[in-house]
């Protein structure tokens, strides 16, 4: 029996992966009948929970044999290609990589990562870690990544805490890069490099679709999706109110009324857009990310497609002053937009208000006094906001779980209706 090349996209995060996997989703059946399979129906989350089982991730929604049940479908799939994009496989640790790669067997597998320039990824990843519970503020996510990265004072030291991991997550080369490469040939190992700002649009597809033995052209992307980023402001504002949330609410209530609507569609369709600030200490670090990078790429021995020099940072965002301090208007403007969007969900239960101030506490101040009270206020307004409508959902005992999918299924509707 003949076995398809089993191709892995293992990320890593913040290097255009959605991009990748738009294109792949937007011409999964045209793919098919090409000989390549891509896996998406009913959604790509079939691959996000394969993953996570894979890796023993036991979060909600994750039940055991989802990973046999994919690993059976890419292995022996009548075709010439199959291929899975999941990011998540770049946390994989050496047994588990192995483990995915044995589950495979007979077919033959070749993983694919993608890298891209760390100055770009070091603002893109805060603000969606601020997304999802991050309670580091720039200037501190800054510090961590500046110890960690190579020739950092704790690069080769046990560094844990939350600010470290969404680091490792998105910017650990040295690890995803030891185990992808000890369980895969280097003829199997590709690298991808994203391409830099001002490059033609769909490079990074192309050069993906290459791999796979595919004519871009006859595939092309689509069209860039709405940026679901926060600007510096919205995300300043989260990690704080974050801060405030740590405890109180449950994974599942976070995603679906902080995350994905909050922060998904309120603040990130924003009008004021303001960039995360890049500041010269940011340049150093990404520079020597990306010069041990390029030498780890160089010993691993693995096919590189693209140009490893733009993992280089690219000079012109970055400016010799430190981070600034905060922005006291910026965000509370921030904050009376997300109370805003919370008022939507309100307003169907008769409730909604737009005093930008906790529930029985004392009103903030005006957005023209420049105080440290003014952001305190405003982020305890959008936490206790937040927490009204989620009363009941900040434990995962059966009875409370059904209120939060019930609160899940409410805020779909009325987007739905919108």
């Amino acid at each position: 029996m003949a076995h398809p090349r089993v191709v892995l996209h293992v990320g890593a995060m913040k290097t255009g992966t959605s991009a990748v996997q738009a294109a792949l989703g937007a011409h999964a059946d045209a793919l098919a009948d090409a000989g390549v399979l891509y896996p998406c129906e009913p959604s790509w989350q079939v691959q996000v929970r394969a993953v996570r089982d894979a890796l023993d991730m036991r979060v909600a929604g994750v039940q055991p044999g989802r990973w046999a049940a994919m690993a059976e479908r890419l292995r022996t799939y009548d075709g010439e290609v199959a291929v899975l994009s999941m990011e998540f496989l770049s946390f994989a640790d050496l047994a588990h990589a192995r483990a995915v790669v044995e589950s495979l067997t007979p077919a033959p597998v070749e993983a694919v990562l993608t890298l891209r320039d760390p100055a770009r990824v070091l603002p893109s990843a805060w603000q969606e870690w601020t997304q999802n519970r991050g309670t580091a503020s720039w200037a501190e996510y800054l510090a961590t990544a500046a110890r960690l990265a190579p020739g950092g004072d704790a690069h080769r030291q046990h560094l844990d805490t939350p600010a470290a991991r969404a680091y490792g997550r998105v910017l650990d080369s040295d690890r995803v890069l030891s185990v992808w490469s000890r369980v895969m040939p280097p003829d199997r190992l590709h690298v991808l490099t994203v391409p830099p700002p001002g490059a033609r649009p769909g490079l990074l597809w192309a050069r993906f679709a290459g791999v796979l033995g595919l004519d871009a052209e006859r595939y092309p992307p689509p069209d860039e999706r709405a940026n679901e980023s926060l600007d510096y402001h919205a995300a300043d504002l989260m990690w704080r109110v974050n801060r405030r949330l740590e405890g109180h609410l449950d994974f599942s209530a976070y995603e679906s009324l902080v995350k994905n609507h909050l922060c998904k569609q309120v603040l990130a369709a924003r009008e004021a857009q303001t960039a995360v600030p890049l500041p010269e200490s940011a340049h150093d670090l990404a520079v020597r990310w990306a010069r041990h990078t390029v030498d780890l790429v160089g010993r691993s021995g693995a096919h590189v497609v693209g140009d490893l020099t733009e993992l280089e940072p690219v000079t012109g965002r970055f400016t010799e002053a430190p981070v600034p301090p905060t922005d006291t208007e910026g965000v509370v403007r921030a904050a009376r937009d997300a109370l805003a969007g919370l008022d939507a969900v309100e307003r169907d239960r008769g409730t909604a208000s737009t005093d930008l101030s906790p529930r029985g506490g004392p009103r903030a101040p005006s957005d023209g006094d420049k105080s440290s009270g003014d952001v305190d206020a405003a982020v305890a307004a959008v936490a206790d906001r937040v927490l009204s409508l989620t009363a009941g959902a900040a434990t995962e005992t059966p009875r409370r779980r059904r209120g939060v999918r019930g609160l899940l299924r409410f805020v779909r509707g009325r987007r739905a209706r919108a």
